[in-house]
């Protein structure tokens, strides 16, 4: 599906295994992941928040959270899947597709823990076709496939075992919707004018990093161009070795400029850049 081509960001390169290719490639330490639980359940709170409250609820139960070792192809990490049922209570018609950006209705599920407090990982389902299809017949109960996102890198197996703990922390899962409108190049201009225009200083710094953020991902598709046209040519391995260094850099700045909207969009427009980079 296309959402699945948005969980290769924000740093696709890291997934490409380059030093298994070719007969050797830049040292790396073995991170061995703990076996995820098999036995985690949230509890589904059944009014959902967001401008779809009046077209859908959540039937109420404990659900599985699925977790699965990620493909060692796309990174050292974990998978994780829950399948919610929805209710469907009266018909909306929201326009879903992909073109300047991913468009449609969304489902983020946030996971509480015994005191209420939100933890640092979700379970969503974006602009889904099938979700909006059900939407516009506006009745009926469905199975909806929600994906984790926003859980974070593991850098060793210390970093697996607090994952893991954090997972087993959540005991109630809510819902938020959204519905994510159609963009086009001349709105995402406008917009962008605008937001530049009253953003802070901090939206200043995201905007500079942005654009030294992708210059950087520019080079980091130049290099994976250079492997696809040729796998066996031995330099790209040293050119991997030093792009994978300098990305740990680029962590904490993606973090800090999260919540600024002017990031968010154009963030998005790199992604796709990536994500078609990859799949070509």
């Amino acid at each position: 599906m296309k959402k699945k081509l948005f969980k290769i960001l924000p740093f696709l390169f890291l997934s490409l295994s380059l030093a298994s290719c070719g007969g050797g490639g830049a040292e790396e330490a073995e991170i061995k992941l703990p076996e995820p639980p098999k036995d985690i359940k949230y509890a589904a709170v059944k009014e959902v928040e967001g401008p779809l409250a009046d077209y859908i609820e959540i039937v109420e139960g404990d659900y599985a959270f699925n977790i699965e070792k990620s493909n060692p192809d796309y990174g050292v990490g974990y998978d994780g899947t829950l399948k919610i049922k929805v209710k469907f209570l009266s018909t909306i018609d929201v326009k879903q597709g992909t073109g300047y950006n991913s468009f449609g209705p969304t489902l983020n599920g946030e996971i509480i823990d015994a005191s209420g407090a939100k933890l640092e990982f979700n379970l969503d389902i974006s602009t889904d076709a099938d979700f909006a299809r059900y939407l516009k017949r506006g009745s009926g109960e469905e199975w909806l496939t929600l994906n984790l996102s926003g859980q974070g890198s593991i850098d060793s197996e210390e970093d697996a075992v607090k994952m893991l703990e954090k997972f087993k922390k959540g005991k109630k899962i809510r819902f938020i919707s959204e519905i994510v409108e159609e963009k086009f190049d001349d709105e995402e201009e406008e917009s962008s004018a605008s937001t530049e225009e009253s953003s802070s200083e901090d939206s200043g710094d995201c905007g500079e990093f942005l654009s030294e953020y992708e210059d950087f991902m520019d080079n980091y598709i130049d290099i994976l161009d250079k492997y696809k046209e040729d796998p066996t040519d031995m330099s790209i391995l040293s050119e991997y070795s030093s792009i994978t260094q300098e990305a740990q850099e680029w962590t904490s700045k993606i973090s800090d400029c999260a919540s600024d909207p002017l990031f968010a969009a154009k963030f998005a427009k790199i992604q796709m850049k990536i994500a078609s980079a990859a799949s070509n």
